[in-house]
């Protein structure tokens, strides 16, 4: 029968009450079936049912409330059985650094995320777990979902549940971050020690001292290095700024006062030199720099700088220079010599050569002219010993200038070869002269150098050579994009050639290939030297190639620029006499030397040019009151009154302010060429002079 059906009745009093319906079926005696109804008063029975279903419903919502909370925390939280480690809840930071969804953690156990290299480990936080109800703090590593293992830190307290059984409330912490920035930190923490260490090492190796200046305290805070760079204990210092300011030599502190305030003002830097007094009296010179902290408005608040004793580089340089200028001034001596040594030897060289050359166009009988052509031979040979040395002297003062101007290659190789072929006739030897690939002869560079480089190796090659060849070969090699173009000279003999041990030092000054082939073929040692040190002033490179009985190749390259236009081309000059002048030209020659002055105006003489003669300046000033002249040759050196005075004087007559003058020099340093131009001169000869050079300055008379 049907039982336990709740139903409602009414008290006497009215009140309703809950009862419950109680139905059982009975068999009488007789075999009648009766239904007995109960009924019985639940009400306190409902009470409880009803206070049961609010406290259900009070847990279910703080269960909730519990879950919504540890889902917002920052860590991980799980629940696992102590018994198996089966999960029983974790929140979402916990899903979220495994990698598993909650759905699959609560089907996985502990053991799962834990390596096995923690088996022991694991045991004895167990251990704790079951004997003091707690474990931890205890890092270890999880292994994610996608296999690779990351540091967690655990901690947890035992809990036993209504059912009886234990569990595990962990509290875990992903630290993978943490430990980056650990290391990091670490990594920071060493550098910076390390950038300390090397400071310190620095600033003991270097000596340098340190120090802070702190503007509202107005107090200096040294390091020990500034005590002794100061030549200071640290108890002599009181760290005020007039006690730093007291040690500083009273010729430079204004100096350096000024300096750190406008530094401090933003208005300059703060880098002096200065000297400081220590308290023995020793003066030392120190280097200091700074720097201005500001705060946020901009504000000086602390200066920070180094000091650095610098009096043996000082010292060193004032060395130096007291050494510069005694090199300075044995430069300028050895000048001076040289320059004086070139007048007095180019001025009876003069004489010499050119007598010989007025010798040599007179009728002369067969032994005499095959003497006059030894004696100009000779003269030759003694000019060129003579200019090397000079042009040394200019290359090692660096007063030798390389010129920028447009040449024609062809008329510079015909003015090598007609001498050249004559000194290669002489020795029974062949000589020629040939270009390859080159479309325009005309270029920018300084033609008398390539001519004294080419020169050099020319005759080189045909003193060495004693049968067979020589020959010059010019090459156009590559061909540059800005009007350039690289030109490779080549000088080829079959001379004697050279050992592998004389290859080393050819290049050398005053150096031959031995003592026996200077005595053999004679020479200074210094035409190739000289060529090297031409060819790298017009940034090109020089070398050769030889082999000793087999011969030489010489070979120079230049890069040079195109001329735009075609050279025009002159005459080359010859040594013999023009003809007379087509009109009359008076002259007045300024020479001292009595040879010389035979030999101009002979030449002056030949040409058609009627010429007057004073022996000093001041006797060509007053020649020129009473005569008229179309030109003046002047000699610079003279007694009385020398060229460039006289030059001047001349000059300041508005009379003569066109009159050509012309100087005739034994002079060939720059800065006296320089002189003679600067003293109103129009152009410079230098002593030895020939005809031809006579000739070409008459070209100024108009």
């Amino acid at each position: 029968m049907a039982s336990g059906r709740t139903v409602y009745g009414l008290k006497k009093s009215g009140e309703k009450i809950p009862l419950e319906i109680g139905l059982s079926k009975v068999t009488l005696d007789d075999g009648t079936v009766q239904v007995v109804a109960t009924l019985n008063d639940i009400t306190e029975k409902k009470k409880i049912e009803d206070k049961l279903s609010e406290t259900n419903l009070a847990l279910e919502e703080e269960k909730q409330n519990f879950e919504n909370f540890v889902n917002l925390a920052p860590v991980g939280i799980a629940i696992n059985n102590m018994e198996d480690g089966s999960f029983k809840y974790v929140n979402s930071e916990f899903s979220k650094f495994t990698g598993y969804k909650v759905d699959e953690l609560n089907k996985m156990d502990y053991w799962q995320l834990t390596p096995k290299k923690y088996e022991q480990e694991e045991q004895y936080q167990h251990t704790s777990m079951t004997d003091i109800g707690h474990y931890g703090p205890y890092q270890k590593e999880y292994i994610h979902k996608e296999g690779h293992h990351y540091p967690v830190v655990l901690s947890g307290i035992r809990i036993k549940s209504f059912d009886g059984k234990d569990y595990i409330w962990s509290v875990v912490q992903d630290i993978s971050e943490q430990q980056k920035n650990e290391k990091k930190l670490r990594e920071s923490k060493e550098r910076a020690d390390l950038i300390n260490m090397r400071m310190s090492l620095a600033n003991d190796s270097a000596g340098i001292g340190v120090w802070e200046w702190d503007l509202p305290t107005n107090v200096f805070v040294w390091d020990e290095w500034m005590f002794k760079i100061y030549g200071i204990e640290p108890s002599d210092f009181s760290g005020d700024y007039e006690d730093w300011e007291g040690r500083v030599h009273p010729d430079d502190i204004e100096d350096v006062r000024t300096k750190l305030k406008l530094a401090v003002a933003g208005k300059g830097k703060y880098d002096p030199e200065f000297r400081v007094v220590h308290p023995d009296g020793q003066i030392r010179t120190l280097k200091a720099n700074a720097e201005v902290l500001r705060d946020k408005q901009g504000k000086a608040f602390k200066v920070t700088g180094v000091n650095y004793d610098i009096s043996d580089s000082v010292e060193t340089l004032e060395k130096l220079a007291l050494a510069k200028n005694e090199a300075e001034k044995l430069s300028r001596v050895k000048s001076e010599f040289l320059a004086n040594m070139s007048h007095e030897i180019r001025t009876p060289m003069n004489g010499i050569i050119g007598l010989n050359e007025l010798l040599l166009g007179t009728s002369l009988t067969d032994t005499q002219k095959e003497w006059a052509v030894a004696l100009k031979a000779s003269a030759d040979s003694l000019m060129t010993i003579i200019n090397d040395i000079l042009d040394i002297s200019k290359i090692e003062s660096g007063k030798i200038n390389i010129e920028s101007v447009e040449f024609d290659l062809t008329q510079l190789l015909h003015q090598i070869e007609s001498p050249s072929r004559v000194n290669a006739k002489n020795k029974l030897i062949d000589f020629s002269v040939a270009t390859h690939g080159i479309e325009n002869n005309h270029f920018i560079g300084d033609p008398t150098r390539i001519k004294q480089i080419l020169f050099n190796l020319v005759n080189n090659a045909i003193k060495f050579t004693e049968s067979g060849s020589v020959s010059v070969h010019i090459f156009s090699t590559d061909s540059l994009s800005d009007n350039r173009c690289r030109l490779s000279f080549e000088v080829r003999d079959t001379g004697i050639g050279i050992s592998a041990e004389q290859k080393s030092r050819l290049f050398e000054r005053f150096s031959q290939a031995d003592n026996s082939t200077t005595r053999r073929f004679g020479g200074t040692g210094l035409g190739l030297n000289i060529s090297k040190q031409l060819v790298e002033l017009m940034d090109g490179n020089i070398g050769f190639d030889s082999e000793q009985g087999k011969g030489s190749t010489f070979w120079f390259n230049l890069t040079l620029e195109r001329a735009s236009m075609p050279v025009k081309s002159g005459s080359a000059k010859t040594n013999t006499l023009p003809e007379r002048l087509s009109r009359s030209v008076k002259a007045l020659l300024v020479e001292d030397n009595r040879i010389n002055q035979m030999v101009a105006e002979h030449i002056l003489q030949e040409i058609g040019v009627e010429s007057d003669t004073a022996e000093n300046g001041l006797e060509a000033i007053k020649l020129l009151e009473t005569h008229q002249y179309d030109i003046i040759f002047m000699d610079c050196h003279m007694p009385v009154m020398d060229g460039f005075e006289a030059t001047k004087k001349i000059r300041n007559n508005i009379k003569y302010k066109h009159l050509p003058i012309v100087a005739i020099t034994a002079g060939t340093l720059e800065q006296e060429h320089c002189q003679c131009i600067d003293s109103g001169m129009n152009a410079v000869i230098t002593k030895p002079f020939k005809a031809n050079d006579i000739i070409q300055a008459l070209e100024l008379v108009k």
